[in-house]
């Protein structure tokens, strides 16, 4: 992740992200290997500006994961915490 260019990439190919995914992603990094709850990820990628419900968090997650696979990554690096939230797993 290079955050001063807000690019996300994988095996040195950048993603095409929209401004909220690289957030999102940039947000999974920086707490990675922590536990992460949904009320959590909503305040601090989506601010308290914005009306957003929970399931936003988990449609997102599912648009980065898809976008991670396309660029070839296999193992998947956000893990599900079920009842919690989610948790990247280590740095892409």
């Amino acid at each position: 992740i290079d955050c001063i260019r807000h690019v996300a990439m994988v095996k040195k190919v950048p993603l095409n992200l929209s401004p909220k995914e690289y957030e999102l992603v940039e947000f999974f990094s920086r707490n990675a290997g922590q536990p992460l709850m949904r009320k959590r990820i909503l305040k601090d990628v989506w601010g308290t500006e914005e009306f957003v419900d929970e399931k936003t968090v988990d449609v997102y997650v599912h648009f980065l994961r898809k976008k991670l696979r396309r660029a070839g990554l296999l193992n998947d690096p956000i893990k599900a915490l079920r009842g919690v939230g989610y948790q990247m797993q280590n740095h892409m």
